[in-house]
């Protein structure tokens, strides 16, 4: 649930995601993802001085999950389909 209230610094955080604020316990400190953004991104971030983690809310959590699992099962799909149609003469 977002902060309906002026939010409290030392009691919400902000979700890099869908910038609402939320309590601390609705959500987690999680690392970037890999990568040449991400890495770039948390190299600028240690010469800032700030801390490489952010955090991220459950809903989105559960959102990004969501999405790289359907992602992995429509690739999945289309090799078994592959390797289907290339077995009956297909492709």
């Amino acid at each position: 649930m977002s902060a309906e209230v002026i939010p409290h610094p030392q009691q919400h955080r902000r979700c890099v995601r869908c910038a609402q604020w939320r309590l601390e316990r609705e959500g987690s400190m999680i690392e970037p993802a890999p990568g040449i953004v991400g890495g770039m991104a948390a190299k600028l971030r240690g010469r800032a001085g700030q801390a490489p983690v952010r955090f991220i809310c459950l809903d989105c959590q559960y959102t990004l999950r969501s999405r790289r699992i359907l992602g992995w099962m429509a690739l999945a799909v289309i090799l078994i389909l592959m390797l289907v149609s290339k077995e009956c003469g297909l492709w």
